[in-house]
């Protein structure tokens, strides 16, 4: 019951052309030189090169080409469940900051290790910041990520079936675990003379305990609404409920962002020389910070996404706190904007 469409579907949004879909036909294979090309053509989005190693950002592209994607699929389906996902692995659009800053650690701190294994074992968080995006987009329903349409997006528009919408998700979420499994290998294939195998074992552990954390974040997050209205669990002290929104904010945090900036510390205290547990810590508030920052962006931008879903966030939980409790005419101000 699954049928090919041979045309190029375009995809609009807001009336806006984002990007073409890629023929049903073609391979794997030929998607992946071409967004290679791509990555080498372009570099690293304007906004983030200065923080950069460039060539080290291109090279993070490689080895998720690599090891990551896979060719020569037996199904069309899932050829276009790859394709799909590896235009969002390997999209330029993407940061790759937080491996970029593992390698920094690298450079500054000096390793035994050959910068080649390093740049293998810092593409694993990476790639699981990217598949964890992949799984809150399916639950959070959205349609686009890096100016590509998600997998679900994606797989709605190519399977000609009356069940399209739920089969796209499920196609969808099974291509994420995929990816998670196959993630695992980067460390696995890491050569034992520089990484024994203990020390692989404490690096897939620290990945194991962030997405324990990226989970429990996401719970937090989605049941975290609806902002000032009565009867849901969430309900804030200045609203007559009891919970401190600033805490409870601060843990969905720690466990979303904050938990992959973690990681990258505990990959950089296992592959440089430092001695210590500070990057770890160092990697959970600069990862808290992070994510504060971007959901002020999200405001500032005027994105309103939080908004429209009674998604609370610190800024906005702080917002509406100066709106409901202050006396004060420049905290309500400070509220309303």
């Amino acid at each position: 019951g699954i049928g090919k469409r041979g045309n190029i579907i375009s995809i609009y949004q807001e009336e806006k052309e984002i990007k073409e879909f890629v023929q049903p036909e073609s391979s794997v294979d030929e998607i992946k030189s071409q967004m290679l090309e791509e990555v080498e053509e372009e570099g690293p989005p304007d906004k983030i090169e200065p923080y950069l190693n460039t060539e080290d950002w291109k090279e993070f592209s490689r080895i998720i080409a690599e090891d990551v994607i896979q060719e020569d699929k037996d199904r069309w389906v899932l050829d276009q469940a790859e394709i799909a996902g590896l235009q969002l692995l390997l999209s330029p659009d993407q940061k790759r900051l937080r491996p970029s800053i593992g390698m920094k650690f690298y450079d500054w701190i000096g390793s035994e290790k050959s910068r080649d294994a390093a740049l293998q074992a810092f593409a694993m968080p990476e790639v699981t910041h990217i598949y964890t995006k992949g799984i809150d987009d399916i639950m959070d329903r959205d349609d686009w990520r890096n100016e590509f349409p998600t997998i679900q997006r994606y797989m709605q528009e190519v399977l000609d079936v009356a069940e399209g919408d739920e089969l796209a998700e499920n196609v969808a979420i099974d291509y994420w675990l995929d990816v998670k499994s196959r993630n695992y290998s980067l460390i696995s294939n890491l050569d034992e003379d520089e990484f024994p195998l203990e020390e692989q074992k404490k690096l897939r552990m620290a990945v194991e305990e962030a997405e324990s954390h990226l989970s429990d974040g996401q719970t937090l997050d989605l049941t975290g609404v609806k902002i000032g209205d009565e009867g849901f669990h969430v309900q804030p002290e200045y609203l007559g409920g009891d919970e401190d929104m600033v805490k409870y904010t601060g843990q969905t945090n720690r466990g979303k962002t904050s938990a992959i900036f973690g990681v990258i510390g505990t990959f950089a205290e296992q592959i440089t020389d430092y001695n210590g547990d500070a990057l770890t810590q160092w990697g959970l508030k600069a990862g808290e910070a992070f994510q504060i920052a971007d959901d002020v962006l999200d405001l500032e931008n005027e994105r309103w996404k939080d908004l429209e879903n009674g998604n609370y966030t610190l800024p906005i939980a702080l917002g509406e706190e100066y709106l409901h409790t202050s006396g004060q005419e420049e905290l309500k101000r400070r509220g309303e904007r």
